[in-house]
């Protein structure tokens, strides 16, 4: 009956629906754009090149994926982000959470997952700047992780050593 009630006061007022529409359509384009523009920044600090720490804070995402790029401001209401790849720092680390450190050097490209293994032994590499995500830190030894869309790679580092990956071999 109810039903009945609204489909006769929209049928009587065709200028009532034609706004509505269009206004929905806004709707639904601009929540989630609103949902993926929230900025999350937590207390941290980058290493610069030279060894200097800043401290700021950092735009955290939880990153499912090794970040590309870092977003950092010194300050947390200020609107100089800064935004940093693994050529410009050092590493960085948010308190409480995670800490990254940046490599240059090469990574392995062969696929570790079904359906896409190689038939034999793919040595295929390049040359990246990325983000090591430190996972563990011994008396000797550190281990690192870098996830992308390829796959999932481990790297291990001796005390004051260039990390090298551990390569996946069937």
């Amino acid at each position: 009956m109810i039903r009945n009630r609204i489909m006769l006061y929209l049928a009587s007022e065709p200028s009532r629906t034609m706004y509505l529409k269009p206004f929905c359509l806004i709707l639904l384009i601009a929540f989630p754009l609103a949902i993926f523009a929230q900025s999350n920044y937590h207390a941290g600090y980058i290493l610069k090149n030279n060894g200097d720490t800043v401290k700021g804070y950092i735009n955290y995402r939880d990153w499912q994926q090794s970040p590309i790029l870092v977003d950092f401001k010194v300050e947390k209401t200020g609107n100089q982000v800064q935004q940093l790849d693994a050529k410009a720092i050092k590493g960085f680390g948010i308190s409480g959470a995670e800490t990254y450190m940046s490599y240059t050097g090469p990574v392995s490209m062969d696929k570790t997952s079904f359906p896409d293994l190689p038939d034999g032994f793919d040595t295929t590499q390049t040359v990246a700047s990325i983000f090591l995500k430190r996972l563990a830190t011994g008396e000797h030894l550190t281990l690192f992780k870098h996830r992308d869309d390829i796959k999932t790679r481990f790297f291990i580092a001796e005390t004051a050593a260039e990390p090298a990956e551990l390569r996946y071999q069937t």
